[in-house]
């Protein structure tokens, strides 16, 4: 213990050292499994932990760093870090790496931990510098992870509990302060910007708002906003403050090792640094294609219901949006790899007010998201008409929307079938969604394994529900049509891993086209309160401020997961094109290859592990 004087002034640490055995001792004489024994044990080990850690790092000369340590972590995981987390995943004292092809955007962790409070502290990061000269600082992003209470089915239930709060690590911030928690009382409280200055409110208030469902708040009314900077945190007293790193390697950087600095001050005096590593890939990543098929594209999407406010001006709400607000929440999916989200715009858009249509697709096209179909996502878009007299109007409607589209560049439109619809009011849709493919349009709908059955010849991409293991894709396909999945799960589930995993390989493996889950942003209540609603948790991967909005870990996972498809797709072309062609040798990798990707446990194997392997074989493959 008396070594910790090497990292500089971590204060008390003798002292702490002999509190912590103090502390044990008496954990160890209250009830066995009691909620007070296993708390008292949690945040004493947890504590010892980290000073083994932190003297472990000091006897090697990788602490680099004053009053605080800090440890590169493994970033997405179903572990969450939570103040008191003792065991921090992948942990790598004073150091953070990771690796990205050009072009790519890939995230890091980091975690900050000090013996004593340490208030202000504020991570800045260098430029890194390497074979292709330096990646500017403006290419890494740095958010506080916000851990705050959500209600009892969380991190992996969907439905409503209130009868318990459950911790878990979910929001990317600027301004740590944004929320703030009561770890105690077991409160969130939200701040607000009023001009008469800031006021925090309860956000852990089960009340159910009124109207019950998708309350909405004028902007002025529910005035929201993050920093457009980082500010600085305080770090409490033996507790773990994670950093989201995100980074985005140049199109045009040589690959290599670059190398930098994450630098950390508090109140403007330096506490030290950390090293920062990425390794620069020698490969561009293709755009994600199919398993079965790489001249098909597989798609990331995921319901959206923003639609621009006709006055301009946008609520605090999922549905109805500022122009800054509705072109946020747009660059937030296309930067996560969800390039055809599933627009629940209203037929009165598509159809009736071709001024407002004409806002929103010159947005989502500036965003890079025309080129490809659009999709739409209104239960009440086709309907179930049968007159003919309605299904011409209904013809009309979809010429008209699938020519201004294609005004703004995107191939073909899919129009919406009635949700979930099952039995005869499935069967009901026949004559509508023939009347459309007349029109020059297609049919999009989720739904469930009767489907194939019933409306498999006539569905042009069906999102499937739930699981989709045991569906019968390749039928799908002889009829020349997609399956999607979502609700696998929906998207109040806070582990960022599990949407990783379900929506990345797994899905690929089985033959999918893409991913499209509920939804970006939805709730029953108010938008950043998990309890005041009946029946749903919140639905969201982002949460909505007056001139923007917050990312969420979860959107990450979704990230990781396509891009796990776009490496598996560099290296099943690779395989592709050397397998006949190439030397024995060559050959003989190319199949290798093909026999793992095709062997990979995508259920249980570390995905991490999985893409390091795809690299190693894709660089093997392309010398």
């Amino acid at each position: 213990v008396k070594r910790f004087g090497a990292v500089g002034d971590l204060p008390r640490a003798k002292d702490r050292a002999d509190g912590l055995v103090r502390e044990l001792t008496g954990a160890s004489k209250l009830e066995p499994g009691s909620p007070e024994m296993q708390t008292a044990a949690e945040r004493g080990g947890a504590v010892a932990t980290r000073l083994s850690a932190i003297l472990a790092g000091v006897q090697a000369g990788k602490v680099n760093t004053q009053r605080l340590a800090a440890f590169g972590t493994k970033a997405l995981t179903s572990e969450m870090i939570l103040p008191h987390t003792a065991d921090l995943p992948g942990a790598a004292i004073g150091a953070v790496s990771l690796s990205a092809c050009p072009g790519e955007t890939e995230s890091a962790s980091l975690v900050l931990w000090a013996p004593a409070a340490v208030k202000g502290v504020l991570p800045t990061v260098t430029e890194l510098k390497g074979p292709g000269g330096a990646i500017p600082a403006t290419a890494v992003d740095l958010k506080w992870v916000k851990c705050w209470y959500q209600a009892g089915s969380a991190p992996h239930g969907v439905g409503q509990d209130r009868s318990k709060k459950v911790l878990v690590a979910e929001l990317l911030l600027n301004d740590d302060g944004l929320v703030r928690v009561d770890l105690e009382k077991q409160q969130n409280e939200l701040k607000l910007f009023f001009p008469a200055g800031p006021r925090y409110v309860d956000i852990t208030d089960p009340t159910p708002p009124k109207p019950d469902w998708g309350v909405t708040y004028k902007l002025a009314e529910y005035p929201v906003k993050d920093s457009p900077k980082l500010l600085p945190a305080d770090l409490p007293a033996e507790q773990n403050k994670q950093v989201w790193i995100t980074v985005r390697a140049p199109v045009s950087a040589k690959s290599g090792r670059y190398t930098g600095k994450i630098r950390l001050t508090a109140g403007g005096a330096p506490l030290g640094e950390v090293s920062v590593t990425l390794d620069v890939l020698p490969f561009a990543l293709p755009e994600p294609k199919t398993h079965y098929d790489l001249a098909r594209d597989y798609t990331g999407s995921l319901y959206y219901w923003g639609e621009l406010d006709p006055t301009g001006e946008g609520t605090i709400g999922y549905k109805v949006k500022s122009e800054q607000q509705f072109r946020a929440e747009l660059q937030m999916m296309f930067a996560h790899n969800l390039v055809g989200p599933a627009m629940i715009w209203s037929p009165t858009i598509l159809y009736k007010d071709e001024t407002l249509f004409r806002r929103h697709l010159k947005i989502a096209r500036e965003v890079g998201m025309s080129g490809r179909p659009l999709y739409t996502a209104d239960s009440s878009l086709v309907g179930s008409p049968t007159e003919p007299d309605a299904l011409r109007a209904l013809q009309d409607n979809v010429r008209k929307a699938i020519g201004l589209a294609g005004e703004y560049g995107f191939q073909g439109v899919y129009f919406y079938g009635i949700d979930e619809a099952t039995g005869e009011k499935l069967l009901s849709q026949k004559p509508a969604w023939q009347a459309v493919h007349e029109a020059g349009g297609k049919i999009i709908v989720s739904g469930y394994a009767g489907h194939l059955k019933a409306v498999g010849d006539i569905l042009d991409l069906f999102n499937r529900a739930g699981d989709p293991g045991s569906e019968n894709v390749a039928e799908w396909h002889r009829f020349g049509n997609k399956v999607w999945n979502y609700a696998n799960p929906q998207t109040p589930v806070e582990d960022p891993e599990v949407y990783r995993r379900n929506y990345g390989l797994y899905d690929w493996r089985l033959d999918l086209d893409g991913v499209c889950t509920y939804c970006f942003m939805d709730s029953s209540g108010t938008q950043w309160n998990d309890f005041d609603c009946d029946s749903y948790r919140d639905h969201c991967l982002a949460y909505p401020t007056v001139d923007g909005v917050v990312g969420t870990l979860a959107i990450e996972g979704l990230r990781e997961a396509l891009d796990d498809v776009k490496y598996a797709t560099a290296l099943l072309t690779l395989a592709d094109k050397l397998e006949p062609e190439g030397t024995a040798a060559t050959r003989a990798e190319a199949k290798a290859a093909r026999e793992w990707l095709d062997e990979v446990d995508t259920r249980q194997a570390d995905l991490d592990a999985v893409r390091r392997e795809m690299v190693r074989r894709i660089v093997g493959l392309k010398r």
